[in-house]
């Protein structure tokens, strides 16, 4: 009968062991989880900043620029200087409006 008692009480050490471990595993995941998520918000930021500033810099070399966010950054413009952007591939267009 001891030996039962003693055979159940390490099942129960050893139970007691396992979920401690699958505690500490769920903690880890939850870690790297996170900080998978913040640097993927870091790396969404940088790229909203860079297009923003290439917005900025189209913006001020074409005028007045229409945006259409749903479409992206593609930009229609009402005003086309010589150095401006063609309005259906947003590549650069010499003055006579040829590439």
């Amino acid at each position: 009968m001891a030996s039962q008692s003693q055979g159940i009480q390490q099942l129960l050490q050893a139970e007691k062991r396992a979920a401690e471990k699958v505690a500490d595993a769920r903690k880890r995941k939850a870690r790297r989880l996170k900080q998978a998520k913040e640097e993927a918000q870091m790396e969404v930021e940088q790229y909203r900043r860079e297009r923003e500033q290439e917005f900025q810099s189209k913006q001020q070399t074409c005028g007045e620029v229409r945006m259409w966010k749903h479409f992206g950054f593609r930009a229609w413009h009402t005003e086309v200087p010589a150095t401006c952007w063609d309005r259906t591939t947003c590549s650069p267009v010499s003055s006579t409006g040829l590439k």
